[in-house]
């Protein structure tokens, strides 16, 4: 697995909306940062995300 996903790489496979994964972004519920104003997701940050239970 890679170690930085996109939000659609992250929506695809929790199986939500990409806005879903944006918004988690934004709020902070989900991990991540800006490269050029395009949001990365570090893997192990996905998993402390579904370890916490916050995707449901």
């Amino acid at each position: 697995m890679r170690k930085e996903l996109t939000p659609k790489e992250v929506s695809q496979q929790l199986g939500v909306t990409h806005s879903a994964v944006t918004q988690w972004l934004r709020l902070g519920k989900l991990t991540g940062y800006r490269i050029g104003g395009r949001w990365r997701v570090k893997t192990a940050a996905l998993e402390q995300f579904l370890a916490a239970g916050r995707n449901v």
